[in-house]
């Protein structure tokens, strides 16, 4: 059917789609495709947004109503129906406006459920025996719920495996690996938080030829803005992303 499908382009995801799309792209990622993997990656980080528990939810039917009651005051114009594609679109309607955010928890729910500890696990041993895509999944998912008394232990056994594993991935010449420094850097998970080197590294990854849209739209909105930019500490960065990034592309030469 239409959910197991594979397809990593973002603009084909409906909720009824999702843990299709998800499931098909992780079984394809862990078979080597880096474009799969990083539909994965950031499938998963959109759902981690989403309300994760009935309360959460109400919540954000709530606010969605209400924003929607003052757009009407102001004269916008609403659709009556919903887009699929787009889990905060709003219509004119409440109760469509309700069937739809469940419709997007239950699939978050879902996908979530396929982030669990067993998979992690899995994870860590496909890595460790140097399976390139399961080391970039693991690096890229810090670990949610540490447990108490133990947090410090088990983020920082994260932090130096993902480090370990993204490390061995640029040596190796691997996009996976540019692709996890600039996960990192851009949200601080298992280096120190650096806007410059994310933007270098997502750059060499292009110039190494991994281009998914979503990204090279990313990366050329952030370079356009620096490079249009008549402030000299906004040109001082661009020189140091397209110089640093030149330098990095070493790694998949």
């Amino acid at each position: 059917g239409e959910d197991t499908v594979s397809s990593s382009n973002e603009q084909d995801i409906t909720a009824a789609s999702l843990q299709g799309l998800v499931q098909a792209n992780l079984d394809e990622a862990l078979d080597g495709a880096m474009e799969s993997a990083y539909f994965v990656v950031r499938a998963r980080r959109a759902c981690g947004r989403f309300p994760g528990t009935p309360a959460e939810l109400e919540r954000r039917v709530e606010r969605t109503n209400k924003k929607v009651e003052r757009d009407i005051k102001r004269g916008r114009e609403l659709p009556e129906r919903s887009n699929q594609g787009v889990p905060f679109a709003i219509t004119a309607n409440p109760d469509i406006i309700r069937a739809h955010l469940q419709d997007w928890y239950d699939a978050c729910r879902q996908v979530r459920g396929m982030f669990s500890p067993d998979f992690r696990e899995q994870l860590e041993l496909a890595a460790l025996g140097g399976d390139v895509m399961a080391r970039y999944l693991y690096a890229v998912w810090p670990p949610g719920e540490l447990d108490l008394g133990r947090a410090f232990e088990q983020q920082d056994r994260w932090e130096s495996l993902a480090r370990e594993f993204s490390r061995a991935n640029l040596e190796a010449g691997e996009v996976a690996g540019l692709m996890a420094y600039a996960d990192s850097y851009r949200r601080g998970s298992f280096t120190s938080e650096n806007g410059d080197l994310a933007l270098a590294f997502g750059l060499a990854a292009l110039n190494c030829g991994f281009e998914p849209v979503s990204m090279g739209a990313f990366l050329a909105d952030r370079i356009n803005r620096l490079s249009s930019s008549d402030k000299p500490a906004d040109q001082q960065r661009l020189e140091f992303v397209l110089v640093e990034a030149e330098g990095l592309g070493y790694y998949c030469r």
